[in-house]
């Protein structure tokens, strides 16, 4: 036999070996990377700032080094050496593997920051190159900071010493994580005039711009600045340097201008003399306090009355009067306070010195987001008239229903509008409009009802099945449901219910008040509701009965824990619910009754009974029916699942012989997953 290997070349292995090799060290190198940063590196970066005073440009080179250090020159290239891990040269004195856990820990920080920019003018430079000649390519050996750039090197450098070149002077500068302490002091100069100065040399400072902060450096500290400091403390010190001046003069009779806008502003850093104090303090303005009158007038417009009170002095500011008595007023929060109301739309009433605000929309949206901040800054004072006039939810409405000739006869006798004016509000909530307004000026919220949303939208996809479609929607949304279910094939249920007609039960819904407003099925037994509210067989059993007295359809809910289960008592948890829950109950009231199991385990879980578990529980409960009555009614009788059913494992879990339906919690609240969920059954 003839000898294979004999013709074999070695060098054919050659990509196979490279393979081997590649992977050989695979988890050997992780092991050792996760050693690498448990140590310490010794490299440290040595920055340098370089300030271009001519065009206000900073820029940052790096040094690196031991005891030795070397310039940077090439930012791209020390960039790829990290994304190759290579060893490299700088000296005599210093070379190392590229990686992070070479270099001091404190300095880690900052070879980030480098090594993003170096990255982003690495790429920079290779989309210049080619046909692209008027491309211009960064500075491969600094890195100019932008705005941004600024805020992310102080972060870097906070507390540290770094060196900074600006034309021929190089310092050492410290990075300082707060703001100067710059003061003003104002003093007396004569009785006619004032003055604010500085001590702070104003030429001796700069100021560089950040994108979140600004940064002033003042002899040896740069100092990081917000952006309200910027704006009043470092604008004073520009005035001064514009003006070639480190004193600001003022006559005495407009120090109520200088008290009232420019020392709210710099209040911390201003200094003044205590002799000069006794004689200033009246131009100095009393703490602002807000009033705000609200009423309507005969249109139903929004009138608002202002008045502002320093100490016992009350004045309208739209009158235009002169007030003599006040040397000074807060006009900077007065006019904040005026520029509000710009915002909501009022106009002004120059007549009545008053704001007027008669845009509908705007009056809506005013008393419903608005008045917010207004409560805030202003004391509200409203008249009956405009309390009346209020912003109703959808819920506020009282309706007077009954049953007559098996038909909804509603009374509106006792409605603050009329029959018209509900259909208009119905109409409001398809055209999904944000409010209704009453004859009478009051506003009906129509805006976020989910319920009338969620029919309006699962009605057209359903209309055409042949399942029962029931929505079990809270009490307060009921009436409304109802609305908008009719001429659907959708039917509307309650979510709960008390067995008593009438009595001392504050909070309870009676089954009367269900059958009024033509509800047809109530959900029984919840398990959240034999958790929370310790609800027993023996309450559940009287619900039921309760609610067949009141020709209602009674959704009955059994499950059990997860304990009972695992402690194998499902079976038994289950017959004891159903015998306790139809006890004194008939074959015919019992063909009325919707049984659904739900294991509480898997309610809102995402955990669900296996197909078989579930229709094994569910055969269980129809045997225990038909011992209770027959087969036939154990067969007629509609036996649900519930449980995180959702569109993906419904189909499976109806495919079972038992199963007929589902009690659907969570996935409900997606009109496509309900309706996928319909379409499985």
């Amino acid at each position: 036999m003839e000898n294979k290997n004999e013709y074999t070349n070695p060098g054919d292995y050659k990509v196979f070996n490279q393979l081997v090799k590649e992977f050989y060290y695979f988890e050997e190198e992780d092991d050792i990377s996760e050693e690498r940063s448990e140590k310490k590196g010794y490299i440290h970066i040595e920055p340098k700032i370089i300030y271009n005073k001519f065009n206000n440009v900073l820029k940052l080179e790096i040094r690196i080094g031991e005891k030795q250090f070397y310039k940077i020159k090439s930012l791209p290239e020390f960039y790829d050496r990290f994304l190759k891990k290579e060893t490299y040269r700088y000296g005599a004195k210093l070379e190392f593997e590229h990686i992070r856990e070479m270099f001091l820990e404190e300095d880690r920080k900052l070879l980030d920051f480098v090594l993003k920019y170096a990255e982003i003018i690495k790429y920079a430079n290779e989309a210049s190159t080619g046909y692209d000649y008027y491309t211009k390519r960064l500075g491969e050996d600094s890195i100019v900071l932008s705005n941004s750039g600024i805020d992310e090197l102080f972060n870097c450098l906070e507390n540290k010493a770094v060196i900074m070149e600006c034309q021929y002077n190089t310092k050492s500068i410290v990075f300082v994580p707060n703001e100067p302490d710059i003061k003003f002091s104002f003093k007396k100069i004569d009785d006619n005039n004032y003055k604010i100065s500085t001590d702070l040399d104003i030429y001796e400072y700069t100021i560089y711009n950040g994108k979140d902060y600004v940064y002033i450096l003042i002899e040896n500290n740069l100092y990081k600045c917000s952006k309200k400091y910027s704006e009043t403390v470092l604008k004073i010190l520009e005035i001064y340097r514009k003006n070639f001046t480190r004193t600001i003069k003022m006559p005495a009779d407009q120090l109520s201008k200088f008290f009232s806008i420019v020392e709210p502003n710099i209040k911390n850093n201003l200094e003044i003399d205590k002799d000069d104090y006794q004689e200033i303090k009246k131009y100095i303005p009393a703490p602002l306090y807000a009033k705000l009158y609200l009423d309507y007038n005969e249109k139903n417009y929004v009138l608002a009355d202002i008045k502002f009170v320093y100490d016992n002095i009350e004045i309208n500011p739209l009158d235009n009067q002169p007030h003599s008595e006040l040397l000074s007023r807060e006009t900077i929060k007065e006019a904040k306070l005026i520029n509000m109301f710009v915002k909501s739309g009022f106009m002004l009433d120059q007549k009545n010195s008053r704001l007027i605000l008669a845009d509908e929309e705007k009056i809506y949206k005013f008393l419903t987001n608005d008045i917010n901040s207004y409560m805030k800054n202003f004391e509200i004072l409203a008249t009956d008239n405009f309390r009346e006039k209020e912003v109703k939810g959808t819920t506020s409405v009282n309706l007077g229903v009954r049953i007559e000739n098996n038909l909804l006869d509603v009374d509106l006798s006792n409605l603050e509008f009329n029959a018209d004016e509900l259909q208009a509000i119905m109409e409001g909530y398809r055209l999904k409009k944000k409010y209704y307004r009453l004859k009478n000026g009051s506003f009906v919220v129509l805006e976020d009802n989910e319920t009338i949303k969620f029919i309006d939208e699962i009605a057209p996809l359903v209309k055409d099945t042949e399942n029962e479609v029931i929505l079990c929607v809270p009490y307060t949304d009921l009436f409304y449901a109802l609305l908008t279910a009719q001429n659907t094939n959708i039917k509307i249920g309650a979510q709960n219910m008390h067995w008593e007609e009438a009595g001392a039960y504050t909070g309870e819904i009676a089954p009367n008040m269900l059958k009024c407003i033509n509800v047809e099925y109530v959900i029984i037994g919840h398990s959240e509701r034999r958790q929370y509210f310790a609800e027993t067989d023996e309450t559940v059993n009287k619900k039921i009965k309760s609610a067949l007295k009141h020709e209602l359809n009674p959704i009955l809910c059994v499950g059990e824990t997860m304990k009972q289960r695992e402690l194998g008592l499902e079976e038994e948890v289950i017959k004891q619910q159903i015998i306790g829950a139809l006890e004194g109950i008939t074959k015919e009231q019992a063909e009325k009754i919707v049984i659904a199991y739900e294991p509480i385990w898997a309610i809102g879980t995402g955990k669900v009974a296996t197909k078989n578990d579930a229709n094994n529980m569910i055969k269980l409960i129809r045997k225990e029916i038909e011992s209770l009555y027959d087969k036939e009614v154990a067969n007629n009788i509609s036996i649900l699942y519930g449980g995180s059913v959702n569109k993906n494992n419904a189909k499976e879990l109806f495919e079972t012989s038992d199963i007929d339906g589902a009690l659907v919690g969570g996935a409900s609240l997606k009109v496509d997953e309900f309706n996928e969920i319909i379409k499985s059954i």
